[in-house]
């Protein structure tokens, strides 16, 4: 077998998280066993990176910088309604449209799946969609602004502070509500963590001096779920969230509901 200086070996292990063995022995125009091989010496599960469904397309460079309104929408919406785990990415919404259009902005051919759960209480049968990403390239970059065990340790990323709107239109798209009450004013509630929704109170107080919001835990049993309720200054809210040009990128059935809400005060 030929020999590799350490260079070349962590160069070849870096690339088994986004190629296939083949491709990479393409590229070192060697055998797809000797890549095999080398892995295997330096504990590179390669059953585990098979798993990476690196055949796939995706864009993994999508989140190494914060640079978008659309990248900062997707990381408010992730952060609602994503999971990271296990090296993979695990997004769940009852609305297909909304993960199409993540996949589109992901270049992923990653597969959109049903889920089909029926409620006893109810008894209805309810439908989410999941988009699953499996690449640990791909969810280490992401968690850096998300971390793994998010439901208790979560704060609003290091992103610059202009796109903090969009930040916030995804974590309302993702899990959060509004509507409009008898008496023409509006309830908007988000859902995180304590840490998060505290520095969301206080942007809110600095941009657009909000200062009738209330914190509330969720349920007993979990840790550290809190609901944020803004009363005075929700519709100044949501127009600073929803103010992209870029209509197209929230979800479509929150942004009709701002458009009824709109007309209906007007």
């Amino acid at each position: 077998m030929k020999k590799f200086n350490k260079e070349d070996i962590d160069n070849i292990i870096e690339l088994s998280k986004k190629l296939k063995q083949k491709e990479i022995a393409e590229i070192y125009n060697i055998s797809q066993s000797t890549i095999g091989k080398i892995l295997k010496k330096n504990g590179v599960n390669t059953q585990k990176s098979r798993l990476n469904l690196s055949w796939l397309k995706l864009d993994f460079e999508y989140f190494d910088s914060i640079d978008s309104c659309e990248k900062a929408y997707w990381l408010g919406f992730i952060s609602a309604d994503g999971c990271l785990k296990d090296n993979k990415l695990r997004v769940t919404s009852k609305d297909i449209e909304i993960l199409e259009k993540l996949k589109k902005d992901l270049k992923s051919e990653h597969k959109i799946t049903i889920n089909k759960t029926f409620d006893k209480r109810t008894k209805k049968e309810y439908i989410s969609y999941i988009l699953q990403i499996t690449s640990k390239a791909f969810t280490d970059k992401l968690s850096k602004y998300i971390p793994i065990d998010k439901s208790n340790s979560f704060v609003i990323p290091e992103i610059d502070e202009k796109f903090y709107p969009e930040f916030l239109a995804g974590i309302i798209d993702g899990d959060g509500s509004f509507s409009l009450k008898k008496d023409r004013s509006i309830a908007v509630n988000l859902i995180s963590t304590k840490e998060c929704l505290q520095e969301i109170q206080n942007y809110l107080l600095k941009k657009l001096n909000i200062n009738k919001t209330t914190l509330q835990p969720v349920t007993k049993n979990k840790k550290n779920v809190w609901k944020l309720y803004i009363y005075a200054g929700s519709f100044d809210f949501l127009n600073l969230i929803y103010r992209n040009e870029n209509k197209k990128m929230y979800l479509k059935r929150k942004q009709e509901k701002l458009y009824k809400i709109i007309n209906y005060k007007k």
